[in-house]
């Protein structure tokens, strides 16, 4: 790494709380001779300590402050963003923000770079969703979605690039900014935190890990489990606690899975953020059955690629970028239908161990290649 004098200032402004998976980009864009400096909102950032900064340049503002959450109004933040090579706001293109840091630009004649990363891959800011809107007669989602729809168009025009994470949302995106120039940087993960060092042979232990919402189908997991149960006693299923989600879904879905737990082999956990990979070095197959529909599909699909890393074999449903994020087509359930799954995973726990050490190895090397942190650095390293 070369002096830090020498390295180019880049600033990222994010809506979110800053979870320490997403600050491990932060500390890898060091190496590629690069100063990060992060904006994160006061009252959202629940993750700052000592052992999860790891020496970045780390701001707060106030998003709950009229005046300081306005950053070209915060004179700090002027002061240190006129150093930048680059600004990075980690949001949608129609976010206030993003249009905070394009008028700043504009009228204070700054020469940095400006970028937006973001997530989405749904058509759900454009103006043909809006005007669906105002068909259904729904007035304030209209007026909402047209706002956005035009501040994202106007975004679009000032900004240097588009930051995305799937092929399907840069498609989406390059449909309709034409003009925009459009990078497909994959979200990353810590090798070093997401790592196993030995293959599955034989899968015993499936599991459902994530939210507990009725658009990630866990109902699914547990349905199919039961099926297999019976004629499996070995089988043990791991289980995201639905008791931490405060939703209908989740509390009936809680009152069924309850029932099982004294019938067969089920252990529900709630784990922290850091002890993610420890449970997935612990389960054989890890099955992500969400739906798609007219609102929601999967935009990325991080899990996917902990449990790839974490050896686990990973089954998936059509939903959004999960198919891509998995690169398996053979791992891929393209229907809803509970039969569909149940007949996958018993193709999976009829593989011998040589079949279930390829199948897991092959997973594992897909995501070094392609979905690491330091993978991501540099393609983001060699844009901005």
């Amino acid at each position: 790494m070369k002096n830090l004098t020498e390295s180019k200032i880049v600033t990222f402004i994010s809506e979110q709380s800053l979870e320490p998976i997403n600050r491990r980009i932060f500390v890898a864009l060091q190496n590629f001779n690069i100063q990060p400096h992060v904006w994160v909102p006061k009252n959202k950032n629940d993750y700052i300590d000592s052992n999860s900064v790891f020496n970045v340049n780390l701001f707060e503002f106030d998003d709950y402050h009229p005046r300081k959450s306005i950053l070209p109004f915060n004179t700090r933040f002027i002061s240190q963003i006129k150093n930048s090579s680059s600004v990075i706001v980690e949001s949608d293109l129609g976010s206030i923000s993003l249009l905070q840091i394009v008028l700043f630009k504009i009228f204070s004649r700054s020469k940095f770079k400006l970028f937006c990363s973001t997530f989405e891959n749904i058509e759900r800011y454009f103006f043909n969703k809006s005007f669906d809107y105002l068909v259904r007669l729904k007035f304030i989602m209209f007026i909402t979605h047209l706002f956005i729809a035009v501040i994202s168009l106007f975004n679009s025009k000032f900004i240097d690039g588009l930051f995305v994470f799937s092929i399907e949302s840069e498609k989406i995106h390059k449909k309709k900014y034409k003009q925009l120039s459009i990078y497909l940087i994959p979200l990353g993960l810590d090798q070093s935190v997401f790592t196993c060092a030995v293959p599955r042979r034989q899968v015993k232990t499936i599991a459902y890990m994530g939210r507990v919402i009725k658009e990630k189908r866990p109902d699914i997991v547990l349905d199919l489990f039961v099926a297999l149960a019976e004629k499996n006693p070995g089988l043990t299923l791991i289980f995201q606690d639905p008791r931490r989600y405060f939703n209908i879904y989740a509390k009936s879905l809680w009152e069924r899975l309850s029932s099982y737990i004294t019938k067969y082999n089920i252990n529900i956990v709630n784990p922290q953020h850091d002890e993610m990979a420890q449970i997935l070095r612990t389960i054989d197959l890890l099955i992500v059955p969400s739906v798609e529909n007219s609102y929601f599909k999967e935009q990325y699909g991080r899990l996917v690629v902990e449990g790839k890393l974490c050896g686990c074999l990973v089954l998936v449903s059509k939903s959004g970028a999960l198919p891509e994020v998995l690169s398996n087509n053979e791992l891929v359930v393209e229907s809803n239908n509970l039969e569909h799954w149940v007949n996958k995973v018993k193709m999976l726990l009829s593989l011998d161990s040589e079949q279930v050490v390829h199948l897991s190895s092959s997973l594992k090397e897909n995501a070094i290649r392609y979905q690491t942190i330091n993978v991501q650095a540099r393609l983001m390293a060699d844009v901005i």
